[in-house]
């Protein structure tokens, strides 16, 4: 919806920032007219910020109304207990990105929101909104995984999403030194590190997490129940804040 966003994370892929740019209202209706057509059945919104664009509810009613089901990633930036109780009334799932704790997500995001995505959590767990969590990893942050994954399993967060860091936009510069190690990597999936609390809920890997499956021995059937991440271009298409098409990641 926008590459705009309140805060300069040192890690953002898109480079958004309080001076990016908005999806222009007009074309941004004409592509979901076409992807209702097309019989999409999910469409995911996100930003930079998307709670930045004040019409964020009433575009997902649009969605809802085209017979979509629009879920939604946000930081959590601006989101109150009424802005949650109308997402929760219209969002199919809201995943708050949730880098880690404290100096778990300073060292991804070069600042600590932790404050902010906890509140945006309980917020839309109080309004009863299915709330997933996005996290992504790097080298210094992997040790925090796992005191991470309680504390969203005690706040009702019912889906925990890993990714890994895309050498893109802001986050080129430090990828060598901040990227997962492949030796990182292959042990959080050699190792099943699972996260299922009391409510069904599970950890899903990202399509970027693949070149690390091998290695584990894992085979197709077990490695199915990480969740299947996104399958590229296959079902799932994107457009970003300035209207190109996907991929995203420019490399």
């Amino acid at each position: 919806m926008t590459e705009r966003c309140p805060a300069r994370c040192d890690t953002c892929y898109l480079d958004a920032g309080p001076q990016g740019v908005d999806a222009d209202p007009a074309a941004l209706e004409a592509d979901l007219d076409a992807l209702a057509a097309a019989g999409v059945f999910e469409v995911a919104l996100g930003g930079g910020e998307a709670t930045a664009r004040r019409e964020l509810v009433a575009l997902g009613r649009r969605i809802r109304a085209r017979g979509m089901v629009p879920n939604l990633t946000t930081s959590g930036f601006g989101l109150d207990a009424e802005t949650a109780r109308a997402m929760a009334e219209v969002f199919g799932q809201v995943n708050v990105s949730v880098d880690g704790l404290g100096a778990g997500y300073r060292a991804v995001r070069g600042w600590d929101g932790t404050g902010v995505a906890e509140r945006a959590i309980a917020h839309l767990v109080a309004a009863g909104a299915r709330v997933g969590a996005n996290t992504v990893l790097v080298r210094d942050s992997v040790d925090g995984l796992a005191a991470l994954g309680r504390g969203l399993a005690a706040r009702g967060v019912a889906e925990w999403q890993w990714l890994r860091l895309k050498p893109a936009g802001r986050a080129r510069a430090a990828y060598a030194e901040r990227a997962l190690t492949a030796a990182q990597a292959s042990s959080l999936w050699a190792g099943r590190w699972r996260w299922r609390p009391r409510r069904g809920s599970w950890c899903a890997g990202t399509v970027l997490m693949v070149p690390f499956w091998p290695s584990t021995g894992c085979r197709p059937s077990g490695c199915g129940s990480w969740g299947g991440g996104c399958p590229g271009g296959l079902v799932v298409a994107g457009a970003g804040g300035d209207g190109a098409g996907a991929p995203l990641v420019r490399a």
